[in-house]
């Protein structure tokens, strides 16, 4: 978990911008992953 905190660290004093671009691909990212296992679950509850 140190190491996580270091890199964001390093990353918010170098270029914020990036990392809120970075934040907001993972958070898309998640978003879709989720959205894919509903319809999956949803998709074999229906067969």
């Amino acid at each position: 978990m140190t190491e996580i905190t270091e890199i964001t660290g390093m990353l918010l004093s170098t270029s914020p911008v990036i990392l809120a671009l970075l934040l907001g691909l993972m958070a898309v990212g998640i978003c879709g992953f989720a959205l894919y296992l509903v319809y999956r679950v949803l998709h074999r509850g229906t067969e």
